[in-house]
This record gives C-alpha cells, sequence and structure tokens, in this order.
C-alpha cells in the first residue's frame, strides 16, 4: 500500500455513518502503514497515520456508526492509534507516541480487545526501554504478558520473553537475560501453543505484523541489545552481524529501516571494542541512505550517540571522515541532539 492509499478519504469512503467495511479499511490503513514503516522512517509516514486516524477518530467520538458495527470499529480505530503511536515513537516524537498508544489501550478496552491491549503494552515496553526506562519496560512488558494470557500463541509469548530480557538486561541481571532468551527459543520452535478460541484467520488478521518479523533473525538482535546493555560488546557485534546478513538475504529492502537501526547499534558494540575504523565505517552505513527517507530520527539518535563515543578517537582518519558525513548530514536538522 502506498503513501496515496492512506490519504485522509481514498474514493470519499468516509460519506455516511461507518461500518464494517471502514473497520476493515482502517485495518488495512493500519497494516499498510506497518508494512510501510519496516523500509521507510516514521519520520516520513507520521503525517499520513494522524491524518487517518484523526478523520475516523472524529465520526467514532460523534457517533456517526452503526452499532452492529461498534467492537469492529473500536478495534480498527485502536489498532490504528497503536501504529500511529509506533510510527511517533521512530520519529522521535515521545509525547506524541504516548498519546496515541493511551488511544489505543481505551480502544482496547473499549472494545474487550485483549490482543489489541497485548501489542500496544509490548510497543510502550520498546519505548520505555530506548528512552532508558527499563524498570518502566519490565512493567509493561508484565502487562502485555497479562493481556496475552490464555490465548496467546507460543511465538507471541516467545517475543515477549525477548522484550523482558531486553528490560532485565537493562537493569543489569545476565544470568536471568540469558534465561529468558533461552525460554524465548524453546517457544519459537516448540509448535503454535495457540488457544483454539481464535482461528488461523483471527490470528493472521489481528497480529499479522508479529507473524511478519519475529523470527530467528529477530531473537539475534534482542540477544544483541542485550548483550549491548551488558557490554558483552565483541557477543554483541557477532550477533548484528548475523542479524543483518539473515535480513539483506530473506528481506532485502523491504526491510531496509530496520537493519539501518540495527547497523548502528552494531556500530555501537565495534565502538564498544575501541575497533573504530569498523564502527566508523558501520555508522557511515546508515549515513549512506539519509538520501532515501529509511533513516528514521529513532536510528540517529542511536548514530548520535556513536558520534559523541567517537569524539574520542577524531585524529583517525576514518572517524574523521565519519564525523565530517556525521556533522553534514544532520547541520540544521532537529531530528538529532548528539
Amino acid at each position: 500500500m502506498g503513501l496515496s492509499a492512506l490519504a485522509p478519504d481514498p474514493g470519499g469512503i468516509w460519506k455516511g455513518s461507518l461500518g464494517s467495511a471502514h473497520a476493515k479499511h482502517l485495518q488495512q490503513a493500519a497494516q499498510g502503514l506497518i508494512r510501510q514503516n519496516f523500509a521507510l522512517s516514521g519520520d516520513a509516514l507520521f503525517a499520513q497515520a494522524v491524518a487517518q486516524f484523526e478523520l475516523a477518530y472524529s465520526k467514532i467520538r460523534a457517533g456517526d456508526y452503526a452499532t452492529a458495527a461498534e467492537p469492529d470499529l473500536f478495534a480498527a480505530i485502536g489498532e490504528l492509534a497503536r501504529c500511529t503511536g509506533w510510527i511517533a515513537h521512530d520519529a522521535g516524537m515521545g509525547r506524541e507516541s504516548r498519546f496515541y498508544f493511551n488511544e489505543a489501550l481505551l480502544a482496547a478496552r473499549l472494545s474487550d480487545n485483549r490482543q489489541l491491549a497485548f501489542k500496544t503494552y509490548y510497543s510502550m515496553s520498546v519505548q520505555a526501554d530506548e528512552e532508558g526506562h527499563p524498570r518502566e519496560a519490565l512493567h509493561l512488558v508484565h502487562a502485555a504478558q497479562r493481556a496475552a494470557r490464555g490465548w496467546a500463541s507460543n511465538r507471541i509469548l516467545s517475543l515477549l520473553a525477548c522484550a523482558e530480557a531486553r528490560a532485565v538486561a537493562g537493569l543489569r541481571d545476565p544470568q536471568q537475560v540469558s534465561a529468558l532468551l533461552g525460554l524465548a527459543r524453546d517457544l519459537l520452535h516448540t509448535g503454535s501453543g495457540r488457544n483454539p478460541s481464535l482461528s488461523d484467520e483471527d490470528h493472521l488478521a489481528l497480529l499479522w505484523d508479529i507473524y511478519f518479523f519475529y523470527d530467528d533473525a529477530e531473537i539475534l538482535g534482542f540477544e544483541g541489545i542485550c548483550d549491548l546493555k551488558l557490554e558483552a560488546f565483541q557477543a554483541a557485534e557477532a550477533l548484528f552481524q548475523q542479524e543483518v546478513a539473515q535480513y539483506a538475504a530473506a528481506r532485502g529492502a523491504d526491510y531496509q529501516r530496520n537493519a539501518t537501526l540495527e547497523y548502528g547499534r552494531l556500530a555501537l558494540a565495534q565502538l564498544g571494542q575501541a575497533n573504530v575504523t569498523d564502527a566508523a565505517a558501520s555508522g557511515q552505513t546508515v549515513l549512506a541512505t539519509l538520501g532515501d527517507g529509511v533513516v528514521s530520527s529513532r536510528t540517529l539518535r542511536v548514530v548520535g550517540t556513536l558520534a559523541e563515543g567517537l569524539m574520542d578517537y577524531r585524529t583517525v582518519p576514518a572517524v574523521q571522515l565519519f564525523l565530517k558525513q556525521f556533522r553534514g548530514s544532520t547541520s540544521g536538522s532537529d531530528r538529532v541532539r548528539a
């Protein structure tokens, strides 16, 4: 789905009362946004996401919808709010992100939709962790686990074990991190474990993005993040190298925004070993894609941290080249505060 498909009123479909067809459209819009965000930055997508949400939300709040479609509409607008919150996080807009996540949680409560609640709490846990609040992230993961209880597949429980490991790494508990990552791998490879109350079609409709992105390569990334937090830099570098190689082989350009973020983390792992030449080269790999719309403010913050760390090595020619390119790429921009 291209950006034009997310215009506020394609084909005048928002005229008249909303019904089940509009709920389906909102679900498709949310899917389109997240699919694009795998490849493009949230900075490029946020305005479109907000426009789509606000138009539908204004009609729902006014009560301009069929009563029979209410649960579907609430769930759909909640999913769109969650996606908008995630895109805001990728665009470095923390306050806006939290606003839309809270809208998603309200919709989950009004529609009694535990799948939406789980996805929203999970997204909020990632945001809290990346903003430097691991204890808050841990509480949010536990909320997601409670929302997932009784219906979630082993794949979903595996994802939540990884998210818990990530938060625990920020609290400096390496033994618990190792146990949680081992549990995540076991869950991913031990059958669906899914409650039969949800059909395959229901799972794919509600949780398609998790089934798309969460796999063995993603566990490598989670483990790399944990090792980075625990300052096991050599192990983190090896894991990020494996992850980006698997991304390139399996997904290519469709996953470029995610892969670019992992290159930034790879550079931090290399910097942690004082391997400054490779760190600078990995940082340049990220900066080389700035003109393609794939580098988000979220990724640029990682590169900004890299630039700060490399300042101690600014006499090294490779570092000088990276820092010059970094300053040139981000001058006059409020997307990064290095």
